[in-house]
């Protein structure tokens, strides 16, 4: 039976469920947009409000998870390891995730994605690193024109609403049975609802829990956890490393006859601090808190047009050609639940009526202990060969820590607890019909981009509709 099935986002994983559900099935598919899918190129300014980057206890920072950012890029893009899937198997029953394979659009998308998937860690005889790799595509995958280009392969089954403001779910109880029968939007300046069959959130980690839990409060049913488990990976220098001989940086992107660079770092073989945390290498050549300066100077449009928000301006075209005995050690911290990072709404309302929420960063005070570690283990040496020596700060103002906005966890997923937000199918337990596609579904976040993970996301999601 053919079914409606409302996308609410249409980023990047929300762009990816509805190509699948396209290729795979009869039903009819709406897509709900914050932006306008014929604009070559728009600001989604609702995002922008949390850039450039302030003290953690000021503001959140900036994230592009607010319904919909078809037209910008994620640049550095990699996969959970071993050591995620195991905490997901063990501690969550996520084998799906583990095991899933990612949507047939993604792989066309990405070519040589499989050098990066399937050959992530190189097995070492070292006792704590192994090598793991990044996909760092050579320009931007526009969703918006995917888009465009699956609402004309598809122009019966695929409805888009541009320049649609998302604000809650109508919810219906019936019998204690719980089910979602419209989505109220702003377009146009008008309210208005979409009906459909079932309801899919790819609004980000930051926004669906917002969206999930004003609609669910309208009828004072408690949506557990819901935005609690806010995590993030945090980064910083944390000290330098110096080699014998001149080499080529590792941090590179792609160069002019590439579509994509293999970028590498080291991932632990266990757990650092209780904690799955990377080091990378970056060329010695001016200070992280430098290079983001530079970031916040340049106008939005220049911003956004760059190979991923994260990169430097004046480092993002010369790493390519850096040749150095000096390097800065680059360390991504996982956060965790017990570092207590959270959403929470209140009553006040925006222009468009959804409820502003406020939102507390994880604590970033274990990324210390985590540094002491490493510099505890004095093994880091004997993995890159030709060292010299190797400098992790003791003086803790010398580490400046900042946010890597790859924000997940709010909405988290699991076969094993009853408190969970979603099941291991990404369905909001004890609801009919609504499912959640983006970031807000990972019970952990792991020390890198997880992109690729969000593309298996898309696919667990879009497998529960196949055989309707």
């Amino acid at each position: 039976m053919i079914k409606k099935i409302c996308i609410v986002g249409s980023g990047f994983t929300g762009t990816l469920v509805a190509a699948e559900l396209l290729e795979r099935t009869k039903h009819e598919i709406i897509l709900v947009d914050l932006d306008n899918l014929n604009h070559e190129f728009q600001i989604n300014e609702q995002s922008f409000n949390y850039y450039p980057f302030k003290k953690f206890s000021d503001v959140l920072t900036f994230s592009l998870g607010f319904g919909g950012s078809t037209n910008l890029w994620h640049g550095v893009m990699t996969d959970f390891d071993l050591l995620d899937k195991k905490r997901l198997s063990d501690n969550f029953g996520l084998e799906n995730l583990c095991k899933s394979k990612m949507t047939n659009l993604a792989y066309k998308l990405f070519p040589g994605i499989e050098k990066i998937l399937f050959n992530n860690e190189e097995k070492t005889n070292h006792k704590i690193w192994q090598k793991k790799s990044y996909y760092v595509p050579k320009k931007p995958f526009r969703f918006r024109k995917k888009l465009r280009e699956l609402k004309k392969k598809f122009t019966s089954k695929l409805t888009v609403f541009n320049n649609t403001v998302a604000i809650d779910l109508d919810i219906k109880l019936d019998q204690n049975l719980v089910k979602a029968i419209s989505l109220n939007v702003i377009s146009d300046n008008k309210i208005n609802k979409i009906e459909a069959d079932f309801f899919i959130s790819s609004l980000g980690a930051l926004e669906t829990p917002r969206f999930l839990k004003q609609s669910f409060d309208k009828e004072n049913i408690h949506l557990a956890n819901c935005g609690s488990n806010l995590l993030d990976h945090p980064f910083a220098s944390i000290g330098n490393i110096l080699f014998n001989r001149k080499i080529f940086s590792k941090h590179g992107h792609p160069g002019l006859f590439s579509n994509f660079k293999k970028r590498e770092g080291l991932s632990p073989v266990k757990l650092i601090n209780n904690r799955n945390s990377s080091i990378n290498l970056i060329p010695n050549i001016m200070s992280i808190k430098d290079s983001f300066t530079n970031l916040k100077s340049g106008d939005k449009e220049k911003l956004f047009k760059l190979s991923a928000a994260s990169v430097p301006f004046t480092t993002k075209l010369i790493f390519n050609f850096v040749r150095t005995d000096s390097f800065k050690l680059i360390c991504h911290h996982e956060a965790l639940k017990t570092d207590g990072g959270s959403i929470k709404i209140i009553d006040k309302k925006d222009k468009f009526g959804r409820r502003i929420s406020k939102y507390s960063y994880p604590s970033t005070l274990s990324f210390f202990d985590t540094i002491d570690e490493i510099k505890s283990m004095n093994l880091l040496h004997q993995f890159y060969d030709d060292v010299k020596k190797i400098d992790i700060f003791d003086n803790k103002s010398n580490i400046d820590i900042l946010p890597a906005s790859h924000y997940a966890g709010t909405c988290f997923a699991s076969k094993y607890h009853n408190d969970s937000v979603c099941d291991q199918n990404f369905k909001v337990r004890n609801v009919q019909n609504i499912y959640i596609a983006d970031a807000s579904v990972l019970p952990i976040i792991g020390n890198s981009n997880l992109s690729f993970t969000l593309c298996k996301v898309a696919k667990i999601v879009a497998d529960n509709f196949v055989n309707l």
